[in-house]
């Protein structure tokens, strides 16, 4: 069994300082983001698996769910002592397919970032706290490549943003 990431570990996931995996070719879904179906500001399930007091104080701050192998499918975070989560990381296969700030983090709006083969492809903000995704970055071979506005608030993009000069991902992109 894998120890679970330490708090610094997962503070550098949480606001985008850690990478995801190993870094592959691989092709960003085309459609435009009002295509796809929409996160919702609920997290990827309620707190469920195993409760964890990470910190010695006596309260549950981690929930470790997992997989019939044994190995976690699902971490979830109570970053501020709060009882709620703030951070759900979705393994598949023991890659990270999905992570979700679930309300603003540290100056971190809510984003809903998706993962293929270790690779981020789509990333999703609710920069305006209405809990619906309002900005859509679309990623393709480790590169933000398209950046969608919602500015009018109706829940469609009306605004395509190429990425800021094409530089590379870097872990603090991410």
């Amino acid at each position: 069994m894998r120890p679970l990431p330490t708090l610094p570990v997962l503070i550098a996931l949480s606001t985008g300082l850690a990478c995801s995996g190993p870094r592959r070719v691989v092709p960003s879904p085309t459609a435009p983001a009002s295509a796809r179906p929409p996160f919702t500001s609920a997290p990827a399930g309620a707190p469920s698996g195993t409760p964890e007091d990470g910190d010695g104080d006596g309260r549950t701050d981690a929930w470790v769910a997992r997989a019939a192998d044994g190995s976690v499918s699902r971490l979830t975070y109570d970053l501020d002592r709060d009882g709620a989560p703030d951070v759900v990381l979705v393994f598949e296969g023991g890659a990270l397919v999905r992570k979700e700030i679930v309300h603003r983090v540290e100056g971190v709006p809510p984003t809903w970032s998706v993962f293929e083969k270790g690779e981020l492809v789509r990333k999703e903000r609710d920069t305006d706290g209405d809990g619906r995704a309002d900005v859509w970055e679309r990623h393709a071979n480790g590169r933000l490549v398209q950046i969608e506005v919602d500015s009018d608030r109706d829940g469609a993009p009306d605004r395509v943003e190429p990425a800021p000069s094409a530089a590379p991902s870097t872990p603090a992109q991410k």
